[in-house]
């Protein structure tokens, strides 16, 4: 504020002390109920998720730790997208398995994992339709871990086939329940020399 002279007065001036002190309490008091829901945060996060909860089904939202909350809620989100990304990895790493691994025995559990990892992925776009909007980069972000995944394989398990540089199926043939390369590159599969084809 400008006085006549033209010199700032300070606002808080002009409010009676009384008023000041109350304010400065309620500031007090604001600071230490926001410090110990960030203590409850740190220390037991199980019970923070139940007192928020409560506080939301109750409708006390000026109660309820937002600044954490938020962040948890987010965290959320980018958890959901990891594992479908991960899920989709499982599966091409197994495809893969299934059209290039000489090793008979290991197909059964190369289909395994590709029926389990099908199924989670359903039940994940069922439960959250609008991961259907970005499975696809996720799906492109998932070959560079699938072939990583598939080559670290083959090594262990003494094989000299290698991952392509660029993914060999797509996304629809990754998620379609009736697509299955063995079938379809059985003669090809054989070509493929082994290191050491012994059983673990």
């Amino acid at each position: 504020m400008i006085d006549d002279a033209g010199h700032r007065t300070d606002l808080l001036l002009l409010v009676p002390a009384v008023e000041v002190d109350r304010l400065s309490q309620r500031n007090l008091a604001f600071v230490h109920e926001d410090k110990m829901k960030s203590e409850l945060y740190e220390k037991d996060f199980y019970l923070w998720t139940r007192e928020q909860a409560q506080l939301l089904r109750a409708g006390k939202i000026s109660e309820v730790d937002i600044e954490n909350l938020c962040e948890e809620v987010e965290a959320m989100g980018r958890a959901e997208k990891r594992a479908l990304r991960s899920r989709l990895q499982q599966i091409t790493s197994a495809l893969l398995k299934l059209k290039l691994s000489a090793a008979d025995y290991r197909l059964n559990d190369s289909k395994d994992e590709v029926i389990h990892g099908r199924i989670e992925v359903a039940h994940d776009l069922a439960d959250t339709p609008s991961m259907k909007g970005f499975i696809f980069e996720l799906f492109k972000q998932s070959w560079s871990g699938a072939a990583a995944e598939f080559n670290k394989d083959m090594r262990y398990f003494g094989e000299s086939v290698r991952a392509p540089v660029e993914c060999s199926f797509t996304l629809e043939q990754i998620l379609d329940e009736d697509f299955w390369p063995i079938d379809d590159n059985a003669d090809g599969r054989a070509e493929h020399t082994t290191l050491d084809q012994r059983k673990p």
